[in-house]
């Protein structure tokens, strides 16, 4: 038995005409991932922090063709798998972080359009990002109406039975009062 992990056929045809291209493929990465075990280590220790609410910031700097493209497609990939959002946009002259003559908001653009989910890991997933966002807000929406209806029905409830006690407690009263003073009348001093 053979301990070598068998590349599906459709993964490696991926593999084979990404890297023909001469780009980082999007899928089957671990395949052929080698010698970066701990720039992955130390950038999904990243993700653990944050993950638990923490945050982390990193530049990956190096020179033409070393791997900085695979290794955070790398990384982009297992987040993904692990349900985070993913953002990514080459840097040119025409996006820049900031500029003149729209650079920045070119960038801005880039990003969002290429914002990324396990189920669509390509890019264009802001739909459906707002899409789950608009959902998720109705439902609690609802949810606080559902509440608050029901807090609405058990005070009116509540109320209702603390006005039939009330006027059984004065009824009462009325009827011990009348038979208190019947008696004093009644009764010689």
């Amino acid at each position: 038995m053979s301990d070598e992990k068998r590349v599906p056929k459709r993964i490696a045809q991926t593999l084979i005409n990404s890297l023909k291209g001469g780009v980082v493929p999007r899928t089957g990465l671990p395949y052929i991932t080698v010698g970066r075990k701990n720039e992955i280590e130390a950038l999904l220790h990243d993700v653990d922090i944050v993950s638990e609410g923490g945050a982390s910031f990193r530049f990956i700097v190096g020179k033409y063709g070393s791997g900085k493209s695979f290794l955070l497609q790398t990384i982009r990939n297992y987040v993904m798998d692990r349900g985070f959002i993913v953002a990514d946009a080459d840097l040119s002259p025409e996006r820049r972080l900031q500029g003149t003559k729209g650079q920045g908001l070119a960038t801005y653009r880039e990003l969002i359009s290429n914002l990324s989910t396990k189920t669509k890991p390509e890019g264009g997933a802001v739909t459906l990002i707002l899409d789950k966002w608009i959902n998720k807000s109705k439902r609690n929406a609802w949810r606080r109406v559902s509440f608050f209806r029901e807090a609405e029905s058990f005070l009116w409830r509540w109320t209702k039975r603390f006005i039939l006690h009330y006027q059984a407690f004065q009824n009462w009263c009325t009827d011990l009062s009348s038979e208190i003073f019947c008696q004093s009348i009644t009764m010689p001093i």
